[in-house]
Protein backbone atom coordinates (compact mmCIF):
# COMPACT_ATOMS: atom_id res chain seq x y z
CA UNK A 1 0.00 0.00 0.00
CA UNK A 2 1.67 3.31 -0.77
CA UNK A 3 1.99 5.99 1.80
CA UNK A 4 -1.31 7.99 0.30
CA UNK A 5 -3.26 5.15 0.76
CA UNK A 6 -3.09 4.60 4.30
CA UNK A 7 -5.64 5.73 6.77
CA UNK A 8 -3.86 7.92 8.69
CA UNK A 9 -3.11 10.28 5.59
CA UNK A 10 -6.79 10.31 4.36
CA UNK A 11 -7.97 11.06 7.98
CA UNK A 12 -6.06 13.92 7.89
CA UNK A 13 -6.44 15.29 4.28
CA UNK A 14 -10.83 14.78 5.23
CA UNK A 15 -12.90 16.24 7.93
CA UNK A 16 -10.84 15.38 10.83
CA UNK A 17 -7.38 17.12 9.59
CA UNK A 18 -9.48 20.34 8.78
CA UNK A 19 -11.18 20.33 12.27
CA UNK A 20 -7.53 20.35 13.96
CA UNK A 21 -6.67 23.11 11.59
CA UNK A 22 -9.60 25.38 13.05
CA UNK A 23 -8.56 23.97 16.68
CA UNK A 24 -4.98 25.66 15.69
CA UNK A 25 -4.41 28.97 16.04
CA UNK A 26 -1.77 31.72 16.03
CA UNK A 27 -1.69 33.11 19.62
CA UNK A 28 1.01 35.07 21.54
CA UNK A 29 0.87 32.13 23.33
CA UNK A 30 1.27 28.92 21.50
CA UNK A 31 4.46 31.35 19.19
CA UNK A 32 5.73 31.87 22.28
CA UNK A 33 6.17 28.19 23.33
CA UNK A 34 7.61 27.36 20.29
CA UNK A 35 10.02 30.27 20.10
CA UNK A 36 11.00 28.71 23.60
CA UNK A 37 11.72 25.28 22.22
CA UNK A 38 13.53 26.36 19.22
CA UNK A 39 15.60 28.76 21.01
CA UNK A 40 17.32 25.61 22.62
CA UNK A 41 16.96 23.34 19.74
CA UNK A 42 18.92 26.03 17.55
CA UNK A 43 21.86 26.98 20.69
CA UNK A 44 22.79 23.50 19.36
CA UNK A 45 24.05 24.51 16.01
CA UNK A 46 24.87 27.94 16.88
CA UNK A 47 28.57 27.57 15.02
CA UNK A 48 26.50 26.43 11.78
CA UNK A 49 22.56 27.78 11.54
CA UNK A 50 20.33 25.64 8.83
CA UNK A 51 20.09 28.27 5.52
CA UNK A 52 17.39 25.80 4.34
CA UNK A 53 14.83 24.05 6.80
CA UNK A 54 11.90 21.47 5.49
CA UNK A 55 8.97 20.99 7.83
CA UNK A 56 7.34 17.60 6.91
CA UNK A 57 3.82 18.20 8.55
CA UNK A 58 3.66 22.04 9.26
CA UNK A 59 0.19 22.61 9.44
CA UNK A 60 -0.37 25.98 9.58
CA UNK A 61 3.06 27.03 10.20
CA UNK A 62 3.24 27.85 14.14
CA UNK A 63 7.01 26.09 13.95
CA UNK A 64 7.91 27.55 11.32
CA UNK A 65 6.67 31.29 11.93
CA UNK A 66 8.42 31.05 15.20
CA UNK A 67 11.86 30.32 13.53
CA UNK A 68 11.54 32.93 11.01
CA UNK A 69 11.96 35.22 13.94
CA UNK A 70 15.62 33.24 14.93
CA UNK A 71 17.37 31.78 11.78
CA UNK A 72 17.58 33.31 8.05
CA UNK A 73 16.44 30.54 6.67
CA UNK A 74 14.79 29.25 3.12
CA UNK A 75 11.75 27.24 4.32
CA UNK A 76 9.92 24.53 2.63
CA UNK A 77 6.81 22.38 3.77
CA UNK A 78 5.26 19.00 3.13
CA UNK A 79 1.29 19.12 4.33
CA UNK A 80 -1.33 17.01 3.17
CA UNK A 81 -4.26 18.80 4.54
CA UNK A 82 -5.62 21.06 1.65
CA UNK A 83 -6.88 24.07 4.37
CA UNK A 84 -3.52 24.39 5.91
CA UNK A 85 -2.29 24.91 3.14
CA UNK A 86 -4.02 27.83 1.61
CA UNK A 87 -3.65 29.20 5.17
CA UNK A 88 0.37 28.75 4.89
CA UNK A 89 0.07 30.17 1.55
CA UNK A 90 -2.48 33.07 2.12
CA UNK A 91 -0.80 34.44 5.31
CA UNK A 92 2.90 34.21 4.06
CA UNK A 93 4.37 31.73 5.73
CA UNK A 94 5.57 29.71 2.69
CA UNK A 95 5.87 30.51 -0.98
CA UNK A 96 3.70 27.95 -3.31
CA UNK A 97 6.81 27.12 -4.93
CA UNK A 98 8.09 25.88 -1.75
CA UNK A 99 5.07 23.76 -0.37
CA UNK A 100 4.11 20.22 -1.49
CA UNK A 101 0.78 18.68 -1.50
CA UNK A 102 1.93 15.50 0.29
CA UNK A 103 2.70 13.29 3.13
CA UNK A 104 5.81 12.27 5.04
CA UNK A 105 6.17 9.30 2.93
CA UNK A 106 5.26 10.45 -0.57
CA UNK A 107 6.99 13.92 -0.93
CA UNK A 108 9.04 14.49 -3.68
CA UNK A 109 12.89 14.48 -2.24
CA UNK A 110 14.66 18.16 -3.25
CA UNK A 111 17.44 17.96 -5.14
CA UNK A 112 19.57 20.09 -3.32
CA UNK A 113 19.34 18.47 0.45
CA UNK A 114 18.35 21.37 2.56
CA UNK A 115 20.04 22.04 5.72
CA UNK A 116 17.63 20.92 8.49
CA UNK A 117 14.50 18.53 7.72
CA UNK A 118 11.80 18.05 10.89
CA UNK A 119 8.74 17.00 12.39
CA UNK A 120 7.01 18.25 15.21
CA UNK A 121 4.04 15.56 16.12
CA UNK A 122 3.99 14.30 12.78
CA UNK A 123 5.53 10.65 13.57
CA UNK A 124 3.26 10.12 16.00
CA UNK A 125 -0.10 9.96 13.95
CA UNK A 126 2.21 7.34 11.45
CA UNK A 127 1.27 3.84 11.75
CA UNK A 128 4.35 1.71 13.44
CA UNK A 129 4.61 -0.56 9.68
CA UNK A 130 4.83 3.12 7.65
CA UNK A 131 6.97 4.78 10.01
CA UNK A 132 10.80 3.80 8.51
CA UNK A 133 9.52 4.60 4.80
CA UNK A 134 8.60 7.93 6.18
CA UNK A 135 11.64 8.28 7.99
CA UNK A 136 13.60 7.21 5.08
CA UNK A 137 12.12 10.38 3.00
CA UNK A 138 12.73 12.64 5.88
CA UNK A 139 16.37 11.25 5.69
CA UNK A 140 17.16 11.38 2.34
CA UNK A 141 15.63 15.28 2.16
CA UNK A 142 18.47 16.48 4.84
CA UNK A 143 21.91 17.20 4.07
CA UNK A 144 22.89 18.05 7.81
CA UNK A 145 20.30 17.95 10.19
CA UNK A 146 17.49 15.84 11.45
CA UNK A 147 15.10 16.91 14.23
CA UNK A 148 12.46 15.18 16.00
CA UNK A 149 9.71 16.18 18.29
CA UNK A 150 7.41 14.06 19.34
CA UNK A 151 5.42 11.95 22.15
CA UNK A 152 8.01 9.64 24.08
CA UNK A 153 6.79 6.13 25.16
CA UNK A 154 9.77 3.35 25.98
CA UNK A 155 7.77 0.87 23.92
CA UNK A 156 5.55 1.10 20.71
CA UNK A 157 1.64 1.87 21.98
CA UNK A 158 -1.44 3.09 19.83
CA UNK A 159 -3.48 5.32 22.02
CA UNK A 160 -7.19 6.46 21.28
CA UNK A 161 -7.27 9.56 19.59
CA UNK A 162 -10.68 11.64 20.17
CA UNK A 163 -12.81 8.35 19.68
CA UNK A 164 -10.44 7.12 16.45
CA UNK A 165 -8.46 4.31 16.81
CA UNK A 166 -5.16 3.70 14.89
CA UNK A 167 -4.34 7.63 14.47
CA UNK A 168 -2.36 8.08 17.65
CA UNK A 169 1.25 6.18 18.31
CA UNK A 170 4.00 6.98 20.97
CA UNK A 171 7.49 5.16 20.98
CA UNK A 172 11.07 5.72 21.33
CA UNK A 173 11.61 8.00 18.53
CA UNK A 174 14.69 8.90 19.13
CA UNK A 175 16.30 5.05 19.20
CA UNK A 176 14.45 4.31 16.19
CA UNK A 177 16.04 7.01 14.56
CA UNK A 178 19.36 5.85 15.45
CA UNK A 179 18.72 2.15 15.42
CA UNK A 180 17.59 2.68 11.82
CA UNK A 181 20.06 5.25 10.37
CA UNK A 182 23.72 4.28 11.35
CA UNK A 183 24.88 7.91 10.45
CA UNK A 184 23.42 9.41 13.55
CA UNK A 185 24.41 7.14 15.88
CA UNK A 186 26.12 8.11 18.95
CA UNK A 187 29.76 7.05 18.87
CA UNK A 188 31.10 3.89 18.48
CA UNK A 189 34.48 4.64 20.58
CA UNK A 190 35.12 7.05 23.13
CA UNK A 191 38.74 8.51 24.77
CA UNK A 192 38.96 10.45 27.73
CA UNK A 193 42.17 12.06 28.57
CA UNK A 194 42.38 12.57 32.34
CA UNK A 195 39.67 10.23 33.47
CA UNK A 196 40.83 10.29 37.14
CA UNK A 197 38.31 7.25 38.96
CA UNK A 198 36.21 7.13 35.55
CA UNK A 199 32.84 9.36 36.72
CA UNK A 200 32.68 10.62 32.76
CA UNK A 201 33.00 7.15 31.63
CA UNK A 202 31.01 5.49 34.27
CA UNK A 203 27.78 7.94 33.27
CA UNK A 204 28.74 7.05 29.52
CA UNK A 205 28.44 3.82 30.06
CA UNK A 206 24.51 4.10 31.07
CA UNK A 207 23.74 5.98 27.70
CA UNK A 208 25.78 4.28 24.60
CA UNK A 209 27.14 1.42 23.59
CA UNK A 210 30.81 2.21 22.87
CA UNK A 211 34.26 1.10 23.39
CA UNK A 212 36.19 3.39 26.10
CA UNK A 213 39.78 4.44 26.54
CA UNK A 214 41.66 6.47 28.84
CA UNK A 215 44.68 8.13 29.45
CA UNK A 216 45.53 8.54 33.32
CA UNK A 217 48.57 9.52 34.96
CA UNK A 218 47.77 9.06 38.19
CA UNK A 219 48.60 5.60 39.42
CA UNK A 220 45.95 5.23 42.08
CA UNK A 221 43.54 6.51 39.79
CA UNK A 222 44.47 3.92 37.20
CA UNK A 223 44.46 1.06 39.79
CA UNK A 224 40.90 1.76 40.58
CA UNK A 225 39.41 2.43 36.82
CA UNK A 226 40.53 -1.34 36.03
CA UNK A 227 39.99 -3.03 39.79
CA UNK A 228 36.32 -1.61 39.18
CA UNK A 229 36.14 -2.76 35.62
CA UNK A 230 35.73 0.70 33.83
CA UNK A 231 38.66 0.06 31.89
CA UNK A 232 40.22 -2.63 30.78
CA UNK A 233 44.18 -2.84 31.24
CA UNK A 234 44.84 -2.98 27.43
CA UNK A 235 42.58 0.19 26.83
CA UNK A 236 44.55 2.97 29.74
CA UNK A 237 47.22 4.84 29.08
CA UNK A 238 50.24 5.90 31.71
CA UNK A 239 50.31 9.30 30.18
CA UNK A 240 49.53 12.53 29.97
CA UNK A 241 47.46 14.62 27.52
CA UNK A 242 50.57 15.94 25.81
CA UNK A 243 52.52 12.70 25.53
CA UNK A 244 49.87 9.81 25.19
CA UNK A 245 50.33 7.15 22.11
CA UNK A 246 47.72 8.06 19.08
CA UNK A 247 45.22 5.36 18.39
CA UNK A 248 46.12 4.23 15.40
CA UNK A 249 42.53 4.07 14.63
CA UNK A 250 41.09 7.73 15.83
CA UNK A 251 38.21 6.96 18.05
CA UNK A 252 35.09 8.39 17.35
CA UNK A 253 35.18 10.90 19.88
CA UNK A 254 38.09 11.99 22.41
CA UNK A 255 37.30 14.71 25.46
CA UNK A 256 38.56 15.88 28.21
CA UNK A 257 36.48 16.78 31.73
CA UNK A 258 38.09 19.23 34.15
CA UNK A 259 41.77 18.33 32.64
CA UNK A 260 42.44 21.27 30.04
CA UNK A 261 41.81 23.21 33.07
CA UNK A 262 45.16 21.86 34.71
CA UNK A 263 47.65 22.55 31.92
CA UNK A 264 49.54 25.73 31.72
CA UNK A 265 48.85 27.61 29.27
CA UNK A 266 52.05 27.27 27.35
CA UNK A 267 51.31 23.62 26.80
CA UNK A 268 47.87 23.91 25.95
CA UNK A 269 48.81 23.39 22.16
CA UNK A 270 50.50 20.31 22.35
CA UNK A 271 48.09 18.73 24.70
CA UNK A 272 45.08 19.83 22.44
CA UNK A 273 47.23 18.99 19.03
CA UNK A 274 47.45 15.39 20.67
CA UNK A 275 43.55 15.28 21.44
CA UNK A 276 42.60 16.26 17.94
CA UNK A 277 44.73 13.94 16.53
CA UNK A 278 43.34 10.81 18.48
CA UNK A 279 39.23 11.96 17.54
CA UNK A 280 37.91 10.93 13.80
CA UNK A 281 34.99 12.84 14.70
CA UNK A 282 34.08 14.10 17.62
CA UNK A 283 35.78 16.57 20.15
CA UNK A 284 34.39 17.44 23.59
CA UNK A 285 35.30 19.63 26.07
CA UNK A 286 33.86 20.70 30.24
CA UNK A 287 36.26 23.20 31.21
CA UNK A 288 36.22 26.24 33.75
CA UNK A 289 35.65 29.27 31.75
CA UNK A 290 36.94 32.58 31.65
CA UNK A 291 36.80 35.38 28.58
CA UNK A 292 40.75 35.92 29.30
CA UNK A 293 43.30 33.68 30.50
CA UNK A 294 43.94 33.71 34.02
CA UNK A 295 45.90 31.79 36.89
CA UNK A 296 43.55 30.58 39.99
CA UNK A 297 45.30 29.73 43.12
CA UNK A 298 44.77 26.22 43.78
CA UNK A 299 44.82 24.86 47.54
CA UNK A 300 47.95 26.96 48.34
CA UNK A 301 49.59 26.46 44.88
CA UNK A 302 50.30 28.44 41.81
CA UNK A 303 50.30 27.32 38.36
CA UNK A 304 48.35 24.19 38.91
CA UNK A 305 44.52 25.91 37.88
CA UNK A 306 43.80 27.89 34.47
CA UNK A 307 40.74 29.16 33.32
CA UNK A 308 40.20 30.74 29.55
CA UNK A 309 37.65 30.37 26.93
CA UNK A 310 38.89 26.92 26.08
CA UNK A 311 36.45 26.58 22.95
CA UNK A 312 37.69 29.83 21.61
CA UNK A 313 41.32 28.33 21.67
CA UNK A 314 39.79 25.13 19.66
CA UNK A 315 38.19 26.87 16.89
CA UNK A 316 41.48 29.21 16.70
CA UNK A 317 43.80 26.44 16.37
CA UNK A 318 41.88 23.95 14.85
CA UNK A 319 39.87 25.31 11.62
CA UNK A 320 38.70 22.34 10.40
CA UNK A 321 36.66 22.17 13.65
CA UNK A 322 32.93 23.18 13.48
CA UNK A 323 30.59 24.05 16.94
CA UNK A 324 27.80 21.62 17.39
CA UNK A 325 26.45 22.96 20.62
CA UNK A 326 27.47 24.51 24.20
CA UNK A 327 26.48 24.93 27.29
CA UNK A 328 26.65 25.30 31.00
CA UNK A 329 26.57 23.03 33.92
CA UNK A 330 25.38 25.65 36.53
CA UNK A 331 26.26 23.88 40.40
CA UNK A 332 22.85 25.34 42.22
CA UNK A 333 21.16 22.74 40.02
CA UNK A 334 23.36 20.56 38.29
CA UNK A 335 25.60 19.27 41.24
CA UNK A 336 28.41 20.12 38.69
CA UNK A 337 31.26 22.38 39.67
CA UNK A 338 30.13 25.89 37.22
CA UNK A 339 31.93 23.77 34.03
CA UNK A 340 31.33 25.02 30.54
CA UNK A 341 31.26 22.75 27.86
CA UNK A 342 31.79 22.51 23.84
CA UNK A 343 31.11 19.91 21.55
CA UNK A 344 33.10 20.44 18.05
CA UNK A 345 33.39 17.91 14.86
CA UNK A 346 35.97 17.68 12.67
CA UNK A 347 34.92 18.74 8.75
Amino acid sequence: MSQDETDQVKFWRGDFGNSYVDRNVTSHDQLSMRLSMWVRIFAHMADDMPKSVLEVGPNIGLNIRAMKMLCDAEFFGVEPNAKARQILIDEGVLSPENLQDAFAGDFKIPEKPVDMAFTSGVLIHIHHDDLLTACTNIHRSSGKYIVCSEYFSDKPVMIDYRGHEDKLFKRDYGAFWLENFPDQKAPKSVLEVGPNIGLNIRAMKMLCDAEFFGVEPNAKARQILIDEGVLSPENLQDAFAGDFKIPEKPVDMAFTSGVLIHIHHDDLLTACTNIHRSSGKYIVCSEYFSDKPVMIDYRGHEDKLFKRDYGAFWLENFPDLKCLGYGFEWKHLTGLDNSTWWVFEKR
